[in-house]
């Protein structure tokens, strides 16, 4: 299918400037050319006129959990705009009681247009010591485990390995070596007994705030690590420990999180509700290292770093496809403009997910992922939900189908 976006006001993400008065010429999935408008013939395509909109590429969320029994937030992203998605733990639950995912056959139902749902990026199953911190990660004890757990990995379809707390140090050093071999990136939390810069200058992207102290940024810009710092979930955390959960519902999101995700979400925050009145629970270590996350992305940007958008759903008021444009204005609070916060939740993202070269700008021959917007997003981030029409991978769903969608998640 051929389509042309009609005098748009670009938004390339690949310079600050958006480019005015042009067309985008979409042939099946990929961007063929972007020229003033009226350079090139429309034929027989189908045409959208975007006379006072504005295209972006399509946004990313680069810490995602797909959770059993929801796997209608799929098209919940695609509806709020989100195009690719990284799911942090493949076909792995919270508990032995949720029955596991297939998230590669769900990557490969999307491919081929079963399902619809962003482009989905999957790491393995989480990498764990010998005395996991949640139950269902994989335990790895011995070189025979670790094996084991890659030989796993790469038979359920892992693009990248996820490690966790508890790895002691000398199989992180050897998972290195057999994640280098098969060429696949390590990613993920820093385990407690493996030192920091280590692990920053040997691994590929760092997950959320808390396992730093403000004074590690400094050495962390230094590196090329990536980094997702899940600014959204720290705070519900942080807000749910302090007994704040009031802040945190959003009505207008709440209504299409399935009813599954909402029972977890009253298990884990009946765990973390108003603990900080209590010094002696435990959990207060983690809440305590969630504090001052926001101060440690600023100084990051001080530093002329860049960050990348996660939300960590499934976890508590992480909402599905709405919380990324939660973090875009979280970002924007540490001190990014604008443009750098677009950046994080499209070019960033990206190459988090070893998509750059296909995905978040607008560029000849990139994957025809867009959105079309009714206002400037470089005027307020807010406006990255006036979404008029969302093309992943060159299929156009306007204004009628996202509503459809989004009713539908609703009534599922």
């Amino acid at each position: 299918m051929k389509v042309v976006l009609k005098n748009c006001n670009v938004i390339p993400i690949n310079q600050i400037e958006p480019l005015e008065n042009m067309d985008i010429h979409i042939l099946g999935s990929i961007i063929t050319n972007i020229t003033k408008t009226g350079i090139l013939p429309y034929d027989e395509a189908y045409v959208i006129d975007c006379t006072q909109r504005f295209v972006m590429p399509g946004l990313i969320d680069a810490h995602y959990h797909l959770y059993h029994g929801d796997e209608k937030t799929l098209s919940l992203n695609v509806a709020c705009g989100i195009t690719s998605l990284r799911n942090m733990w493949g076909n792995q639950q919270v508990s032995i009681d949720v029955p596991e995912i297939d998230s590669y056959k769900m990557k490969k139902d999307i491919e081929s247009k079963k399902l619809l749902g962003p482009t989905l990026i999957n790491t393995s199953r989480i990498c764990d010591g010998e005395y996991p911190v949640i139950s269902t990660n994989r335990p790895l004890g011995s070189l025979g485990s670790l094996e084991q757990f890659m030989k796993e990995a790469i038979a359920e379809g892992a693009d990248q390995i996820k490690v966790y707390e508890m790895l002691d140090k000398d199989l992180f050093d050897l998972l290195v070596e057999l994640a280098n071999e098969r060429e696949l990136k390590i990613v993920g939390h820093i385990p407690q007994m493996v030192n920091k810069k280590m692990f920053m200058n040997k691994t590929f992207s760092l997950e959320h705030t808390s396992s730093l102290e403000l004074k590690d940024i400094d050495y962390l810009a230094s590196t090329n690590i990536l980094w997702v710092p899940t600014l959204i979930v720290e705070n519900a955390i942080i807000e749910l420990a302090d007994g704040k959960e009031r802040n945190l519902i959003v009505e207008e999101y709440l209504k299409y999180v399935p009813q599954a995700t909402k029972n977890l979400w009253s298990d884990i925050s009946a765990k973390l509700n108003g603990i900080s009145a209590t010094s002696e629970n435990p959990m207060n270590v983690h809440v305590d290292k969630c504090r001052g996350n926001m101060e440690k992305v600023k100084h990051y940007y001080e530093l002329g770093k860049e960050v990348a958008t996660g939300t960590d759903y499934a976890n508590p008021y992480c909402y599905p496809g709405f919380g990324i444009h939660m973090e875009l204005k979280l970002i924007e609070a540490c001190g990014a403009t604008k443009y750098q916060a677009l950046k994080a939740a499209t070019i960033n993202a990206a190459k988090v997910l070893e998509l750059e070269d296909r995905k978040g700008t607008i560029e000849i021959g990139k994957d025809a992922d867009l959105i079309i917007l009714t206002r400037n997003p470089l005027e307020n981030l807010e406006h990255t939900l006036t979404i008029e029409t969302v093309i992943l991978m060159g299929a156009v769903y306007n204004r009628n189908r996202l509503d459809e969608i989004l009713l539908k998640c609703i009534e599922s």
